[in-house]
Parts: C-alpha cells; sequence; structure tokens
C-alpha cells in the first residue's frame, strides 16, 4: 500500500494480483474520453466489504464503435456499465452493441458525494491496472495558493479512472454500507 500522502483523496488501497473469482457483486464504470483524455473503462466489484478494482480500457482516440469491441472483449460484455452521463448519444450508441449501459446519477455536489462513497472502502486494485493506481497515487485536494489550506475541492487531474469508479459508486454503492464476512453468491465470468 502506497505511504499516505498528505492531500491523497484515497490512501486505503493496496495492490493485489488479481480480483476473487466469487464476488458479492460487479459493475463497470465508463468515462469517455478521446483527443486528450483516456476512455477509462474499470471493472469494479464489491466482496466482503472490500472494492476490487481492474483495469481493463484505459485509452485515447476510441470511437463508440472501438470502445463496443474491446468491451465486449472483457468482463464488462455481460456487466452493467455506468456511463458518464454527459454523453448520452454515446452511451445511446453503445447499447445498439449490446452492452448493457447505465447514465450515472450526476447532479449539484456529485463529485463529492462519490468521493465520500468510496472513502468508506478498502480499495484492492490489481497490479496491472498501472493507470488507475497512477491517478490513486496523484488524485488529491486543491491547496488554497496563499494560505497552503487543503480545500475541499479535488483537483481536475488525474481522474479519469476514477470517475469512472465514481460513476459506480453513484449508481450501485450509495445505499450499501461496507459489510464484512458475507458469503458469496455470484461467479466472475
Amino acid at each position: 500500500m502506497p505511504v499516505p500522502f498528505f492531500g491523497l483523496i484515497y490512501s486505503n488501497w493496496e495492490q493485489v494480483n488479481e480480483v476473487p473469482v466469487v464476488v458479492k457483486s460487479a459493475w463497470c464504470g465508463l468515462d469517455f474520453g478521446f483527443t486528450n483524455d483516456p476512455t477509462s473503462l474499470i471493472y469494479v466489484a464489491l466482496q466482503g466489504g472490500e472494492l476490487w478494482i481492474d483495469e481493463l480500457i484505459y485509452e485515447p482516440g476510441l470511437t463508440n464503435p472501438a470502445i463496443a469491441n474491446r468491451a465486449k472483449e472483457t468482463a464488462a460484455k455481460t456487466l452493467q456499465i455506468v456511463a458518464d452521463s454527459a454523453e448520452p448519444k454515446s452511451i445511446a450508441e453503445l447499447k445498439t452493441f449490446g452492452l448493457w449501459m447505465e447514465d450515472a446519477k450526476k447532479g449539484p455536489d456529485s463529485i463529492l458525494h462519490g468521493i465520500e462513497i468510496l472513502q468508506r472502502y478498502k480499495w484492492n486494485v490489481t497490479s496491472r491496472s498501472l493507470n488507475v493506481i497512477q491517478e490513486l497515487r496523484n488524485y488529491q485536494w486543491k491547496t488554497d495558493k496563499q494560505t497552503g489550506k487543503q480545500l475541499n475541492v479535488p483537483i481536475d487531474g488525474f481522474n479519469h479512472a476514477l470517475d469512472a469508479i465514481r460513476y459506480v459508486a453513484l449508481n450501485k454503492l450509495d445505499a450499501a454500507k461496507p459489510m464484512r464476512r458475507r458469503a458469496p453468491v455470484g461467479r466472475l465470468k
């Protein structure tokens, strides 16, 4: 686990080799990108009161057909994908390719609310999720330049994969409370 750094938004995580084969619940989060920003498709599972994270896609320049084709090569082909609701046309097009899409529930304060939900959980991030790990090590709260005080506002950077994870939190984890030692009910395919 990385050494906690003052100002980092998420510090309760560690690297793991893989996600469990059996999980209680699983979804994918999708943050659209294209020219300067990557499209991020992230697997998010809930098991044993902890989150299990695996990076499936993190790449700029992908069209919607390319996203659909790549997603169908991953666990996302059978999972519900919670996507950035700012792109309704892209969500509608991905549905035509057979993906199970849902708009993220965004609104006033949804960034802070999503962060608060995710901070309730310990995260297990696969070692191959290099971009997620880089974002976790760099995503932090803004600092007031005059006072040096930490603000309750995240920086707008190092957040593409983390936004995808946050969309899942807003739609699927908002009412859930972290649980301990619950029996598995599903199998990861």
